[in-house]
């Protein structure tokens, strides 16, 4: 955040220059055009704190309407906050230090790091087997992750020639996007499925009774089968079946009706009228 040293040098000069006085009262003005940028590095400390805060505001506000859970949303934010802690911690090893360039570069990467967290935890949230955390995580991966790490891949490349160049402003935006991806990739595939699938929330309400409609779909499928199984009869010249007639007559009526030995009763003008009589009567 700029060097203490030079702002307290700065401050020790503008304070002796102020007390001398010239003969029409005025006071001359210290100044050198380095001042510029340590009057940056005075308040860019600040500024970058304020402008991280307000944007991951806005990163979870929209997290939150897309994704639709609040646990989640919480989780992905938890993400882009330990991707930014990490990339400032290899700054401190690079010999990276707070500047007007990094400030910028660090706000537009944090809109960067939301992107991989937040894929996997919306594939999460769709996922429906059974409310099972473990399997929904694996499905997200599965479906999901091989898109994020792509897209992560294409990004990487997309920057990774000015590892070459010489300008300091190219290699500040190689250092910093490449920690990006790969922390956000990290964070993105490993960090959050393991989470997520210890202490994820439960999938979306209509994946739930998607998954209840199916059950009901595969009970009664499995109930209809066993009906048929058990009305079909060897000694029967027909197969039995469950038949509906304006007569309303009964299953077991009907049944009755297909034995060899039974044949419907009709009256005078040959209709059927619901009973049945023995052939051999």
């Amino acid at each position: 955040m700029g060097s203490k040293a030079e702002l307290n040098a700065m401050d020790t000069v503008r304070q002796h220059v102020s007390t001398i006085q010239f003969l029409n009262e005025e006071s001359p003005i210290a100044f050198v055009y380095t001042y510029f940028s340590w009057e940056t590095n005075r308040i860019i400390g600040k500024e970058l704190v304020r402008n991280l805060v307000l944007a991951s505001v806005c990163v979870f506000i929209v997290t939150l309407f897309l994704i639709a859970n609040l646990w989640t949303s919480i989780m992905v934010l938890t993400c882009v906050a330990f991707t930014l802690i990490d990339i400032c911690g290899y700054m401190y090893f690079w010999g990276l230090t707070i500047d007007f360039l990094i400030s910028t570069v660090l706000v537009v990467a944090l809109g960067f790091a939301v992107d991989y967290a937040a894929h996997i935890g919306h594939a999460f949230m769709a996922a429906a087997r059974d409310g099972n955390r473990n399997d929904r995580a694996q499905q997200a991966l599965v479906e999901i992750g091989p898109a994020v790490f792509n897209g992560g891949l294409s990004t990487f490349l997309a920057f990774v020639l000015l590892a070459w160049s010489k300008s300091y402003a190219f290699k500040v935006f190689f250092k910093i996007f490449f920690l990006v991806v790969s922390l956000g990739l990290f964070h993105g595939l490993v960090y959050l499925p393991i989470f997520l699938s210890i202490i994820g929330p439960r999938p979306y309400r209509i994946n739930i009774d998607n998954i209840k409609t199916d059950k009901r779909k595969m009970k009664d499928k499995s109930s209809l089968d066993t009906s048929s199984d058990t009305l079909a009869s060897p000694g029967t010249s027909r197969p039995a079946t469950v038949l509906v007639n304006n007569n309303n007559l009964s299953t077991e009526s009907i049944l009755n009706a297909t034995s060899e030995n039974n044949k419907p009763q009709v009256d005078e003008n040959g209709v059927d009228n619901g009973t049945y009589v023995n052939a051999e009567a």
